[in-house]
């Protein structure tokens, strides 16, 4: 915070009279909006949306953006309800509407063992309880399980992928180490919870763990955040590393009314992993922010593993291959 203020004020100045040089380039601009309803036609909503197995900022009904021409693999996932894909090919700068039909599912559970009082637990990233109870209802399908507590790091395996049959109760075992938040690497990420750009979906870091989470902090006229966007994106959208990423651009610096145009401003970035507004929080100061960018790779049991201010795709690819291969992580 200590000097974004000036740098703010002198490159919003020099956006006004410039412009913006990165918007000349045309670039794929389809979009997939996604709806989702029931055997009686009722409209779901808040069902998460993956696209080729990686899950979107958005939730049902919800429009992904910023999409190149190819086919793609369309998925929700929201317990009490069936999960739903469709295989869909999008043209270049086309608009497709995938409108995907569920129905309730039978009920099926996850009991958390050896899990102390206050341990959260995670379906597919999002907090579905806390112990006490230990058991927690879900229904038939395959979910993505983690568990979280205050204050530890989550012991691997961090994350658990568990398919449930009707009636079915799956037993995890969890398990936590003791460590203190803060900015150095070794240490626990600090925890924030964020609206995203697109519809203020709500994201949580502490639902992510048992994945490699990049936070890499930006503000809208920082040029160096934007060279190096797009390096974060190839690395993001490689389908080697489907399932295993979550990428989050943070912005603490903007108001609103410029952050929420960050991607349509910069459309030739493609971004597709969230960006969060930190504006009015005190991240800059639990991640010790001077300048922009800074990023920081968390594995999988929440901890910060490396601390960068720039970072070439070479380097950010290097040291997701590195805690892929530590944490054993499968697709």
């Amino acid at each position: 915070m200590r000097i974004l203020g000036l740098v703010n004020i002198l490159l919003s100045l020099s956006l006004l009279f410039f412009g913006c040089e990165i918007q000349e380039t045309k670039v794929d601009q389809g979009q997939i909006f996604v709806e989702l309803h029931d055997d009686q036609g009722t409209e779901v909503l808040g069902a998460r949306i993956y696209l080729d197995g990686t899950a979107q900022s958005v939730v049902t009904p919800g429009t992904i953006s910023g999409l190149v021409a190819g086919t793609y693999l369309v998925e929700t996932s929201k317990p009490g309800y069936f999960q739903s894909s469709e295989e869909i090919t999008l043209g270049e700068n086309e608009a497709r509407t995938v409108s995907l039909l569920t129905s309730a599912a039978p009920a099926a559970a996850i009991e958390l063992t050896n899990a102390p009082e206050n341990t959260q637990i995670i379906v597919n990233n999002e907090a579905v309880g806390s112990v006490p109870p230990s058991v927690f209802g879900l229904s038939v399908g395959t979910w993505d399980v983690s568990a979280y507590l205050e204050g530890h790091a989550t012991d691997a395996p961090a994350r658990w992928t568990v398919t449930l049959a009707e009636g079915d109760t799956a037993r995890i075992t969890s398990g936590f180490t003791p460590l203190s938040a803060g900015s150095t690497v070794g240490e626990l990420a600090p925890v924030f919870t964020l609206p995203s750009d697109l519809d203020s979906s709500i994201f949580r870091l502490q639902d992510y763990r048992g994945k490699i989470v990049l936070v890499s902090f930006f503000f809208y006229t920082c040029n160096p955040c934007l060279a190096e966007f797009p390096h974060i994106q190839t690395v993001y959208a490689d389908p080697q590393y489907a399932g295993q990423l979550a990428f989050f651009g943070v912005d603490a610096s903007d108001p609103w009314s410029l952050f929420s145009i960050y991607k349509s401003t910069h459309p030739t970035l493609g971004l597709q992993f969230p960006l969060l507004w930190a504006q009015q929080t005190t991240a800059y100061e639990d991640y010790d922010v001077a300048s922009c960018p800074t990023n920081f790779l968390i594995d999988p049991t929440g901890t910060i593993r490396y601390r960068w201010q720039s970072i070439s795709e070479a380097e950010l690819r290097s040291a997701v291959e590195t805690l892929i291969a530590e944490f054993d992580i499968a697709n």
